[in-house]
């Protein structure tokens, strides 16, 4: 059986949902294609849903491999839905599981991407701000603290009983 896809969404993250064989000249170039679409579009989460492959020899891995680092180089995550107990065996054997964040929940696996991102957003922020954890410089927390002080009194004496 080749393999067949189905693309749904779900918010941002683009959810393929693979079926069938993953093999050399079955559907490595599939994959290939669809991932190499997604990427075209400008999509920049996809989650692979794995649940209904059925047999994957070593160019599906090897293509599982060059999706995730196509997906990379154009600045996308890619992550792993449903692994059958078999695909799941050959990315052990393969220590490949190692590289790929892989999911039972459709929910959670959505919910990672946001999670990663804001994570991303926090520490882009600490490296521009000189590594301080709130994002913001203890001077100006300072500053800020005070200028609220001063601004208050003064909004409460103009306030009648």
């Amino acid at each position: 059986m080749a393999l067949k896809h189905h693309e749904r969404r779900v918010g941002d993250v683009v959810i393929v949902e693979l079926s069938g064989k993953l093999t050399l000249g079955s559907g490595d170039v599939q994959l290939r294609q669809v991932v190499s679409d997604l990427l075209d579009r400008g999509e920049k989460k996809i989650l692979l849903d794995l649940g209904g492959v059925t047999y994957m020899d070593s160019a599906g891995t090897g293509e599982l491999v060059a999706a995730y680092t196509s997906c990379n180089n154009k600045g996308a995550k890619l992550k792993l839905l449903n692994l059958s107990s078999k695909v799941r065996d050959l990315l052990m054997f393969t220590q490949l599981i190692s590289v790929f964040e892989d999911y039972n929940d459709v929910a959670e696996a959505v919910h990672s991407f946001d999670e990663e991102y804001a994570e991303a957003a926090r520490r882009a922020l600490r490296s521009v701000d000189g590594g301080d954890a709130g994002g913001v410089r203890p001077a100006r927390r300072g500053r800020a603290r005070a200028r609220a002080a001063a601004a208050a009194p003064s909004a409460a004496a103009g306030q009648r009983p």
